[in-house]
């Protein structure tokens, strides 16, 4: 029996907890946080600062899917720079110095204020798994949490063990208890475990330092949000400081190696890379006489100071002699000393890219636990763990997954289940193949979409973001509609080609030195656009030409991720695979092609033999459909259904004698191809009850086969184009003879929306004969913000939806068809005209 059962359980109350919980309980499950003490929920055990370099585009992704960390830090910050102003927009870096204090209680108003959300107090020891699922934990003092999924945020708490010199403390941090009996429930689940270690500086008292000598570093004016829905920085702001260690500094350090718990063989597990220990920095660069420390109030009322730079494992008496040596800190008080720690964490090949446990269906893990460092990642694990443990409690097969190509919080999770880790995960902008794409200030336009889809942004951020999408709507479209022939630019002083063209405001703003305040000074209506409005578009211009590019890079990618590896496939029985990439791939067991070509060893010979089995297997599919008989198993159809579809064939064979309605092969391959073809776009779509269109219906594949299938479900009706009226009469016809109700014209496409007044849609369906430009403008009048258009094309589908990028601007997702190798099925949504010029 169960002391009480929620559908999501979150186990840590820190950054990865806190975001996995507030997800969970936002998506309406009932979630409970288990944490040892309420008072630490939010605690920000090392660095008090948020954001960076790669850091801050997480954090802003965060944001988008209204999770906590941007709106808390906003609250908390004080002290707010924006990195690399200097480059370009997309590897610019929001970072900030926060309030310990002040970020702790905001998060826990933060969580105290969600609806259908608990917080339990206790430390979990076990899991409860019953047949083979998890189903709830098992709190130390005996209480039993009934759960339908499990989030496990444990952060360094997992058989934690801190190193200060020589001592040796069992601990998740200072002061707090590590998780043990947990950490043996995982090795006994069988999963792979491994030690990693991170460390901390000393905390000094301010009073102590010498803050005349020091360079000051001012934050910015006026300082940049987190959260979309900040409009300013209220929280006072502080300056901090920098200082530098000296050749004394590091001769201490040099001669107290030994005493090192790093460099005495007391620790073996690997550390970050990117934030070294200082006697990593003395060891490893030997050269240097000196390595800058960054001087931190923790408080606007805390007399702690963070020292960045100088994280140590050596003795507190060691760090009382080096810190003195250091300028600006001759007579700093240490309050507490730095250490390093050990913990247990995961291997993250052993989850899925929903963060589920492979071998234990229903745990979620986030965090440290996956082998990352640092609060932003945690804290972008959490959320998507605590979307994907939701979606599963309430009993979907979908889980919330990003591609590389959507966020920089589906590179990191791809990376880690990918590749793994050697050492803690750390995010950078170079991790990122489309990171023009994915940049800090357009996040709430790639993903909150997505986050209003999946039920987990709330209403405050869902009005705010719909203003915004209207006004720069608005403002785009109407730089689109100003322009100006070569001559007229070269009048107004903008320098571009004599080629005749005219160029619209937002192609001007593209170029070098054009801002909106020049362009202002000729059409005075472009003064008007709000200054967040009209930040955001000089940044959409100035990359508009580069993504494009990159779009087409972003389809290939879309097209390998759309070719899933079957979950039973045995790598080790491919022919012709070498035994390593056999067990690099049985290993990994990767979900997509793109997936399997991230696994480090598997060569591009090796995926061209995946990709041919692959195909080989969709061929295999198609030919187990020799007739009525396997349509109806593979498909699950109706008897009654398999009787119309039994009928339209033989009405297509009778009129084909007397008119060419199909090419002279395909009544050989009407089952196995194009009855199979059809069947798979209304698997696509998921739409069996809304309005359909086919243009150009011909024969009626694939639309009077959807409406044959369609025909014994309420509420879904089909409407078929055809401007050649013979074939109209053949599709009346079928119609008739069947009983399924649909609506035909003879007309041409273009016509048919004004005089039949057809349109919009709910999905639009096409064998795709014409070009994709032309398919899109014949499909356009019947489009509307929620139609999805599903167009069946042969091998020219990548470069033609290339072309149709010149004037469309559309979403786009391929999908190989399961019956032809050389075919593909493009998902077209959001389609809208681009503005002339």
């Amino acid at each position: 029996m169960h002391d009480k059962t929620f559908d999501v359980i979150v186990v840590g109350g820190g950054h990865a907890g806190c975001e996995a919980a507030a997800a969970a309980a936002r998506m309406g499950a009932m979630t409970a946080l288990v944490t040892h003490t309420f008072a630490t929920v939010g605690e920000m055990s090392c660095n008090p600062a948020i954001g960076g370099l790669g850091k801050g585009h997480l954090v802003r992704e965060i944001d988008a899917l209204d999770g906590l960390m941007g709106r808390v830090t906003d609250v908390a910050g004080i002290q707010f720079r924006l990195l690399n102003r200097s480059k370009g927009p997309a590897v610019h870096g929001p970072r900030a110095q926060a309030d310990r204090k002040l970020y702790r209680q905001a998060i826990q108003a933060e969580i105290s204020a969600i609806d259908n959300l608990s917080v339990v107090e206790g430390g979990v020891e076990d899991l409860i798994v019953v047949d083979g699922r998890v189903a709830g934990v098992l709190i130390g003092d005996g209480r039993r949490l009934g759960a339908r999924t499990v989030v496990l945020t444990t952060g360094t708490f997992l058989n934690g063990l801190i190193h200060l010199g020589e001592q040796q403390i069992p601990a998740g941090r200072s002061g707090e208890a590590p998780a043990l009996k947990l950490s043996e429930r995982l090795y006994a689940l069988g999963l792979q475990l491994g030690r990693l270690k991170t460390g901390t500086p000393p905390r000094l008292k301010a009073s102590s330092v010498d803050w005349e000598g020091l360079e000051l570093q001012p934050g910015d004016d006026p300082p940049v949000p987190f959260s979309f829905l900040t409009e300013r920085i209220t929280t006072p702001q502080i300056a901090c400081a920098i200082t530098r260690t000296s050749p004394e500094t590091h001769a201490i350090i040099r001669a107290n190696l030994a005493r090192s718990a790093i460099y005495s063989g007391q620790i073996e597990s690997t550390g970050p890379r990117y934030c070294p220990s200082i006697e990593d920095k003395v060891v490893r660069f030997a050269d240097r006489s000196a390595h800058q420390v960054f001087l931190a109030p923790e408080g606007l009322d805390d007399e702690t100071i963070y020292p960045n730079g100088i994280s140590t494992s050596l003795p507190a008496d060691v760090q009382e002699a080096f810190v003195r040596t250091i300028s600006g800190l001759e007579r700093a008080v240490i309050k507490r000393p730095g250490y390093a720690i050990e913990y247990d964490y995961v291997d993250p090949r052993e989850l899925s890219l929903a963060l589920e446990v492979k071998e234990l269906p229903g745990l979620y893990l986030a965090g440290q636990i996956n082998g990352t460092t640092g609060y932003e990642e945690a804290g972008a694990q959490g959320i998507a763990a605590g979307i994907n443990a939701a979606l599963a409690a309430g009993g979907s097969d979908k889980d919330f997954i990003l591609s590389r190509a959507d966020s920089y919080l589906g590179v990191m999770i791809d990376d880690l289940v990918t590749r793994g880790v050697s050492e803690p995960y750390r995010m950078f902008t170079s991790r990122a193949e489309y990171r023009l794409r994915l940049r800090a200030d357009n996040a709430d336009q790639r993903l909150t979409p997505q986050g209003i889809a999946l039920g987990c942004v709330g209403k405050p951020r869902r009005q705010a973001f719909e203003v915004k999408a209207v006004k720069l709507s608005e403002a785009t479209a109407m730089l689109r509609s100003l322009t100006l022939t070569p001559t007229e630019a070269g009048r107004r002083g903008i320098d571009v080609k004599k080629d005749g063209r005219r160029r619209s405001a937002f192609d001007l703003l593209a170029l070098p030195n054009v801002e909106l305040s020049r362009l202002a000074a000729i059409w005075p209506e472009i003064g008007q656009i709000a200054p967040a409005i009209a930040a955001q578009i000089a940044v959409d211009a100035r990359y508009a030409s580069y993504v494009r590019r990159q779009e087409l890079d972003v389809e290939a990618l879309r097209k390998d991720e759309a070719l899933r590896i079957p979950p039973e496939l045995d790598f080790g029985s491919l022919p012709g695979l070498s035994s390593e990439v056999r067990q690099k791939l049985t290993r990994h067991r990767p979900t997509t092609l793109a997936q399997a070509a991230r696994i480090d060893g598997v060569t591009p010979a090796a995926l061209l033999l995946l990709l041919a089995q692959l195909k080989a297997q969709s061929a295999r599919k198609a030919a187990l459909i020799r007739g009525a008989e396997d349509f109806a198993r593979l498909f699950s159809v109706s008897r009654e259904t398999l009787v119309r579809l039994s009928t339209y064939e033989t009405l297509l064979k009778r009129w084909q004698k007397t008119i060419n309605l199909v090419g002279p092969g395909t009544l050989d391959h009407i089952w196995s191809r194009h009855f199979a073809d059809s069947a798979q776009i209304l698997e696509i779509a998921q739409a069996g009850d809304k309005r359909w269109l086919d243009l150009g219906s011909g024969a009626g594949f694939p639309g009077l086969v959807i409406a044959i299938l369609l025909a014994e479900r309420q509420g879904a009706h089909m409407t078929l184009l055809e401007s050649d009226t013979r074939k109209a009469a053949f599709l009346g016809e079928v119609g008739r003879r069947t009983g399924v109700p649909v609506d035909i014209y003879p007309e041409r496409i273009e016509k048919a929306a004004t005089q039949y007044k057809v349109g919009p849609v709910d999905v639009i369906t096409a064998r795709g004969l014409a070009p994709m430009p032309r398919l899109l403008e014949l499909a356009a009048p019947y489009f509307s913000e929620s139609t999805v258009g599903l167009f069946l094309k042969g091998r020219e589908a990548q470069a033609e939806l290339g072309e149709a990028r010149q004037k469309w601007n559309f979403l786009a997702d391929l999908r190989p068809s399961q019956t032809d190798n050389d075919s593909q099925i493009i998902v077209i949504r959001a389609l809208r005209a681009k503005a002339e010029g």
